[in-house]
């Protein structure tokens, strides 16, 4: 199911096979901006325009697929905002790759500006992506 013009709910659903994928509305419009964006960035710097990548487990996890990731990587935060239990039944929170093209500090500008309030967004540079979500606003870098 199309959730957007650019994102399918295949990309957002549950690793697990439980069949949750709804993602906040307001979540879906920030991802189009950022992709918006990256693509601007990426005419300018002469590269082909292309999607943005959402990691697998990077959008939507039941409370069964969380439990799982906090126990088995411990920079997971207890505190996320992935799993629709916490919002109603959506979730809000999106992994987003770094685009092909863009360095880190580039990507990373992006998402500063349009998610510079009304968000909470963590920085992954190590390991290549940013998570964005509607919880509290707040920032972080691991």
């Amino acid at each position: 199911m199309r959730l957007s013009e650019h994102l399918d709910s295949s990309e957002t659903e549950c690793p697990c096979g439980c069949g949750l994928w709804r993602v906040e509305p307001a979540l879906v419009e920030t991802f189009e901006a950022i992709r918006t964006l990256v693509n601007v960035k990426r005419i300018g710097k002469g590269i082909k325009t292309q999607g943005l990548n959402i990691g697998k487990g990077g959008g939507v996890r039941c409370a069964d697929f969380q439990e799982f990731i906090e126990t088995s990587h411990n920079y997971v935060s207890r505190y996320h905002t992935h799993c629709p239990t916490q919002r109603g039944n959506v979730g809000c929170a999106l992994d987003i790759h770094q685009p092909e093209g863009l360095t880190f500090a580039e990507f990373r500008g992006i998402v500063d500006m349009l998610c510079s309030s009304g968000h909470g967004v963590g920085y992954y540079p190590k390991k290549g992506f940013i998570h964005i979500d509607m919880g509290p606003e707040r920032t972080w870098e691991r």
